[in-house]
């Protein structure tokens, strides 16, 4: 459950971005590591996003 309506909106854009809603890419990583744990941020890998 979310601690708040940002948080819940914040692991959508994250959902959907995994989803396959690429546009959201660059925002949904930007906010997946702002995600409290248990977000719906979980699988993220972060490794080797330098330069992209």
């Amino acid at each position: 459950m979310a601690e708040s309506p940002e948080t819940f909106l914040k692991a959508g854009q994250v959902a959907a971005w995994r989803c396959g809603l690429a546009h959201y890419r660059e925002s949904a990583l930007a906010v997946a590591d702002l995600l409290p744990p248990g977000a719906g941020a979980g699988g993220v890998d972060r490794a080797g996003e330098a330069g992209r």
